[in-house]
């Protein structure tokens, strides 16, 4: 009996996975993930630079801005601005945009009203060379630049308002709390009932979330769940997923596959140490095949970003990322929030 209460004992303090009463999702994990997902977009730790990132076209959005990258083309930064009305849009870009202001504040009413070809058809006029909403081609994107700089700094300077700001921050909220529940479901599959998310889990499906959509989670997740778990298996899911990002596909940037090469190796490496767990090394075969799902220049990318979640660390946009000491500490907080029932 003693024997049975220590084990019982051992495993409620020492594993990750241990179930208890199902926490909410924490506000430090959201600020963790905000921070983390927003150095893959900007490349910067200065907050004020994440909310005021500015990518060009060069992937046919049109554009893409603020925190998480929020593009035009797919609607969701004109769905972040949903809460604010067009009498405080006119205001705001009339005020911190004196050359292009009137210009943008039609651009954003086109895609409040749901016309985001429209929309898109503006934003692609100002840079160069402007393509119409039917010729955008992936093969054609690489050139794209800013034809005024201007632009670029009054539409920095919207996305810094202090109302702007605030509607980032509340899309970023719900955006984290539907890639929670998608970690919970995954969390649950994958150890049973009432089994709280790892940090690194909810990462993955953040980033899902944020970049690529949810929507063949559901279908993925329980294709993966469906693996054999044996030692073997294992191996050779970790070779398989480890393997897809080291193709020179005819369309992937040379950096992207570089950066896949890298993470093979200590990927592989921490495998064979026992350094990635079972739920990791599955995460890393469900994001292998969501890759396969994404538009070919994007694929690697798409997996090399979704593996540094998964793991902790590895290289991404030419840049090393080691996250894991984060991680550990939001392990050991939903663990206590977890055993307070909270």
């Amino acid at each position: 009996m003693r024997i049975q209460f220590l084990l019982l004992l051992a495993s409620l303090v020492f594993s990750p996975m241990a179930a208890f009463a199902q926490p909410q999702l924490p506000m430090k994990w959201i600020e963790a993930i905000s921070e983390i997902s927003g150095s893959f977009e900007s490349g910067g730790k200065d907050k004020d630079e994440k909310f005021a990132a500015v990518a060009n076209d060069f992937d046919c959005q049109g554009l893409s801005l603020g925190f998480l990258n929020w593009p035009l083309g797919t609607g969701s930064f004109f769905e972040l601005l949903s809460d604010v009305d067009e009498t405080e849009i006119k205001a705001i870009s009339a005020a911190v945009m004196p050359t292009y202001g009137s210009a943008w504040e039609k651009m954003i009413q086109l895609g409040k009203q749901g016309d985001v070809s429209q929309a898109v058809t503006l934003a692609r006029g100002w840079q160069k060379p402007a393509y119409s909403a039917g010729e955008c081609k992936d093969d054609k994107r690489g050139g794209v630049s800013f034809a005024d700089p201007t632009l670029v700094t009054e539409i920095k300077a919207f996305l810094l308002h202090d109302t702007i700001r605030d509607a980032q921050m509340r899309g970023l909220d719900g955006l984290a709390q539907e890639a929670f529940a998608k970690a919970v479901k995954w969390a649950e599959m994958q150890r049973g009932p009432n089994s709280s998310p790892q940090f690194n889990e909810f990462a993955v499906f953040f980033d899902l979330r944020t970049q690529n959509g949810l929507k063949y989670a559901d279908a993925l997740m329980a294709l993966v769940s469906e693996t054999n778990e044996s030692q073997k298996w294992k191996l050779a899911y970790n070779r398989a997923a480890t393997s897809w990002i080291q193709i020179d596909w005819d369309q992937v940037n040379p950096k992207h596959v570089e950066d896949g090469k890298q993470n093979a190796e200590q990927w592989r490496r921490a495998f064979d140490k026992g350094e990635v767990s079972t739920s990791d090394n599955q995460l890393l075969l469900l994001i292998a095949m969501r890759g396969m799902l994404t538009k070919q220049p994007y694929t690697t990318d798409t997996m090399n970003r979704k593996g540094v979640m998964a793991t902790g660390f590895g290289w991404a946009h030419t840049t090393f990322f080691d996250n894991r000491p984060v991680y550990r500490k939001m392990d050991r907080l939903i663990r206590s929030l977890a055993m307070k029932g909270s």
